[in-house]
């Protein structure tokens, strides 16, 4: 009997010890994790507006997600960015994606935050898939994005091929923002 408490002591005292480092580990990591976050953010409105615009927080939708007007150097707006996100194949994908000052034509994409399948649905934060959505034209009426296997024409983009599911859940996560965004920014 006196050996199980020793080691219920001992468990104790190692739990405890191991809990401690891992609660000072996560205070000291938090504050660098949220800046790097931001630093993230502002690094995706550059490429979506290049030459380093000026950007402000002007409102938020579903769940407090940011939508940032973004100014060029003499004050005028060139456009909006804003954040989605969404459930992709394997969790959960942040997304920035820009907008012309119209509300008519994407002007970037950005993948911020993403756990996909490497090789795979991964290639959504590879230039090659986030190009595609450059310039990209909406419908004035009900702005929505069109999937489809090759040769993409006005509002459609193409999948990636072997990862639809990840494609496709980009394109979801843009399509039910657009007509909230819209909504906001016509307040």
């Amino acid at each position: 009997m006196k050996l199980s408490i020793r080691m219920i002591i001992v468990l104790g005292i190692i739990t405890l010890l191991s809990g401690g480092v891992l609660s000072i580990l996560n205070n000291w990591a938090e504050p660098r994790i949220e800046q790097h976050r931001q630093q993230r953010i502002i690094d995706s409105i550059n490429q979506l507006y290049p030459g380093q615009p000026d950007h402000k927080k002007i409102a938020s939708y579903a769940e407090n997600l940011p939508i940032y007007a973004c100014y060029d150097d003499a004050g005028e707006t060139i456009g909006f960015a804003f954040q989605a996100r969404g459930i992709g194949y394997a969790d959960e994908i942040r997304l920035m994606v820009g907008l012309d000052r119209s509300l008519e034509q994407l002007t970037g994409l950005f993948v911020l935050e993403q756990t996909e399948t490497p090789g795979l649905g991964a290639q959504i934060t590879e230039d090659k898939f986030q190009q595609k959505f450059a310039e990209l034209e909406l419908s004035a009426d009900e702005p929505s994005i069109e999937l489809v296997d090759r040769d993409p024409s006005a509002g459609q983009v193409e999948a990636i091929t072997g990862a639809t599911i990840s494609s496709e859940a980009v394109i979801n996560i843009i399509n039910r923002a657009l007509p909230r965004i819209r909504r906001e920014l016509a307040r």
